[in-house]
């Protein structure tokens, strides 16, 4: 490999940074920064990058593993280690609860390789809590963009959501006594983020649309134009395409947002997942508030990891290991101990989610697919990539996915 891929990582100029949970951030990141680099590099054959893609994902498993295990350690160790100056400001990432080895996830990081250097305007799609503008800033920080500037839309009051996002002049109206830069001036040179962006009336949406095809914006009361360069990264807990039908959005500008398009899993996809993250938000909290680490009984585990359903997704997660931490009284947690809604989910489980049984049906017929193709060709990968016009590394990802190795399909 070459030195390509020992730079230090656009996440930040140092390994080590002001707290223990930045020293674990930026750990991961340079491992998932290797990831994108080895998916971007046509250097390397498609199966060397199977090998290292499937290294990396297991030294990221082991690293939080020991997170888990020995906060305390982590802490010693960066106590005795001087921070490196960095270079650039970072914001404090919970990597961790973002990147993993969910196969929806890794596409997302191979199309992030690609489209994190340009340009291009992105629309994230996923729940509330699912980790949208995390991917958002991973998506910035792997470009040269200058700051990031997030703006919630729903979070703006009907009637002031254009002169947040672009500014007014004094005496445009009453209370506005002097000009006031919008979110889009002060973003210039940088990303802006536009969470819920499906909530924005439809006067900024015209708005919206101007900037991003000519890259002016227009103060409220003003008759000037401005020019910005701003790269927009949009996201949505809706379905932007029904709101088009509906008449509540703009169609020009839907397309002109969704340019590229990532679709950010729900916890409840990623439940191989779930023990490990809980395990890492419950022993950081102790952690950092110096209380002993508290154990779960075997059922309240295999509730937590095999049947609820996480509405709130990964910020749900983070927020329940806090309260787990901090209840602990010397006898294993139990399901009794939880909040309310817990309880009455271990009772009375939710209804699947209306999406699941679509998704099983889809990953039986995609497995049944692969495996036809794989016992037809003898395991040959080089003629099922043919037979499905799929690269290597793709197909070892759904090979993976499904637990499929092509030594089984293969006549002794």
């Amino acid at each position: 490999m070459d030195d390509d891929y020992r730079q230090p990582s656009p996440y930040s100029a140092g390994i080590f940074a002001d707290s223990t949970n930045d020293h674990i951030n930026e750990c991961i990141a340079r491992i998932e920064t290797l990831k994108l680099k080895i998916l971007g590099n046509s250097r390397i054959y498609d199966f060397e990058q199977h090998d290292f893609l499937s290294e990396l994902n297991t030294l990221r498993a082991a690293y939080l593993h020991l997170c888990t295990l020995a906060p305390p350690v982590a802490n010693a160790v960066h106590e005795r280690v001087k921070p490196a100056p960095p270079t650039r400001s970072r914001e404090n990432l919970e990597l961790e609860g973002v990147l993993g080895s969910n196969h929806q996830i890794a596409a997302n990081l191979d199309r992030i390789a690609r489209i994190a250097p340009s340009q291009l305007t992105v629309l994230l799609e996923g729940e509330t809590g699912s980790g949208k503008e995390l991917f958002a800033r991973i998506i910035h920080l792997n470009s040269k963009r200058d700051k990031f500037v997030a703006v919630n839309c729903g979070a703006l009051p009907s009637g002031v959501i254009e002169s947040e996002l672009f500014g007014h002049s004094k005496g445009s109206f009453t209370g506005a006594t002097a000009d006031r830069k919008g979110r889009f001036e002060e973003a210039s040179g940088g990303t802006i983020f536009l969470d819920e962006v499906g909530e924005l009336e439809p006067l900024a949406q015209v708005k919206l649309l101007r900037t991003l095809d000519v890259g002016e914006i227009q103060r409220v009361g003003s008759d000037r134009v401005t020019k910005v360069d701003v790269r927009v990264i949009a996201a949505t807990n809706r379905n932007l395409e029904q709101m088009v039908t509906n008449g509540q959005f703009r169609e020009d500008l839907f397309f002109r947002l969704n340019i590229c398009h990532l679709l950010i899993p729900p916890l409840r996809e990623r439940r191989d997942e779930i023990q490990l993250l809980l395990e890492y938000f419950i022993r950081k909290v102790c952690a950092d508030n110096g209380i002993p680490v508290p154990s779960l009984d075997a059922e309240l585990k295999q509730f937590l990891v095999e049947t609820y359903h996480y509405p709130g997704n990964i910020r749900e997660l983070k927020n329940l290991g806090m309260y787990i931490a901090h209840i602990y009284d010397g006898r294993p947690v139990r399901i009794g101990d939880l909040p309310q809604r817990y309880t009455r989910a271990h009772v009375d489980p939710a209804p699947p989610h209306p999406d699941d049984d679509h998704r099983v049906v889809r990953d039986r017929a995609e497995r049944s697919h692969l495996s036809e193709l794989l016992l037809r060709h003898n395991g040959d990968i080089k003629a099922v990539c043919s037979a499905l016009d799929l690269s290597r590394a793709r197909l070892y990802q759904l090979m993976k996915k499904h637990h499929l190795k092509p030594d089984e399909f293969r006549q002794r």
